[in-house]
């Protein structure tokens, strides 16, 4: 009977281990949870110094509790794998004010659905991205 304890014990924290581990995978539609954060950065021309004279963008990121992992992809070369991501910047494609609408909940907890595409330009500031179809207030615990 104890044997079989630690057994199924022993099964629940590998299988619990397991599936905290799993890893996301691009082009598939995840859910991501996380803290809402503002940063502003230099643009164009240098992407240095805003005091300089370099254009000033500003983006929002979803900063999940638990670090991520993404796979890597099985077709794209940009589709880099990725571990402990802190940090996913979100994109907004086709979007007329989706930053407007977040505003409210900078340093809250959000929820948004999307689909993961890897940093490839001087425009993302974060390894992994979401090109973001919805973002809404998290949900209470």
């Amino acid at each position: 009977m104890w044997q079989k304890l630690v057994f199924v014990l022993t099964c629940a924290v590998v299988c619990g281990i397991a599936n905290a581990n799993e890893c996301l995978r691009y082009k598939s539609e995840v859910s991501l949870q996380g803290n809402l954060i503002r940063e502003t950065f230099a643009e164009q021309p240098n992407y240095e110094n805003i005091a300089n004279g370099d254009a000033m963008a500003t983006y929002f990121f979803l900063a999940p509790a638990i670090p991520l992992c993404v796979e890597t992809g099985k077709t794209d070369l940009e589709d880099v794998g990725e571990r402990h991501v802190k940090i996913v910047q979100l994109v907004f494609m086709g979007k007329e004010d989706m930053f407007g609408p977040l505003r409210p909940f900078i340093g809250l907890e959000i929820q948004c659905t999307g689909k993961l595409m890897h940093a490839i330009s001087g425009h993302h500031h974060s390894r992994i991205l979401l090109t973001t179809s919805n973002c809404r207030a998290a949900e209470s615990k």
